[in-house]
Order: structure tokens, then C-alpha cells, then sequence
């Protein structure tokens, strides 16, 4: 889509999403960070849970997922004074996660 656009100044980093946005991205260089449906905490916490939401409440905060502490740092640093940061999720536990270390970000 980006391509197609024609858009000149977008592009896409694979890789940590923290080192991505600390080291190759100038502080207060963004707009907006858009990430649509990152894999939940208990995708790969809980793997004995029978489902979803039992792996939700099983995973600790701290297990292996993207929009971690310092990923949310590293986003605040290269958004520039009132960009966003607009994250989509269909997952209400993960949701909740996300919004308790955002409100502690500050």
C-alpha cells in the first residue's frame, strides 16, 4: 500500500521493534507509529492453558511479546511532541496489558 501511495518519506524495519526505533530512528522524527493485531504475551506464555483467555490471565506481563516497556520508551522517544501511537488489538486482556504500561509510561 505504502509503495503504491507514493509516499516518499515511509518505510518498514524488520527486526526489534525497540532497537529499530532507538538506534535507526531520530528522536521526535515520527508522526505516528501504527501496529495492527502484535502477538499477545500468552502466545507464547501458557502453553498448557486451554484457551485464550485462560492464557491470558496465566502469562505474566513480563513474557516475550513487542509493545514491551522499553518498546514503548523507544516509541515515545522517536514520536514527535502530539504523535500517536495507534495500536489495534482484538484480544481485551492483551488490551488491558497494553493501556496499565502506557499509563505507567506516562
Amino acid at each position: 500500500r505504502v509503495a503504491l501511495s507514493g509516499t516518499p518519506n515511509a518505510a518498514v524495519l524488520i527486526g526489534s521493534a525497540a532497537d529499530a526505533l532507538g538506534r535507526w530512528l531520530p528522536r521526535g522524527s515520527l508522526d505516528a507509529i501504527y501496529v495492527n493485531h502484535p502477538e499477545p504475551p500468552q502466545q507464547a506464555a501458557a502453553p498448557g492453558a486451554a484457551d485464550a483467555a485462560d492464557a491470558g490471565a496465566e502469562a505474566a506481563p513480563e513474557a516475550a511479546h513487542m509493545l514491551d516497556a522499553p518498546t514503548l520508551a523507544a516509541a515515545a522517544a522517536a514520536l514527535r511532541p502530539g504523535g500517536t501511537l495507534t495500536v489495534v488489538t482484538d484480544n481485551a486482556w492483551y488490551a488491558e496489558l497494553l493501556l496499565g504500561l502506557l499509563s505507567s509510561h506516562g
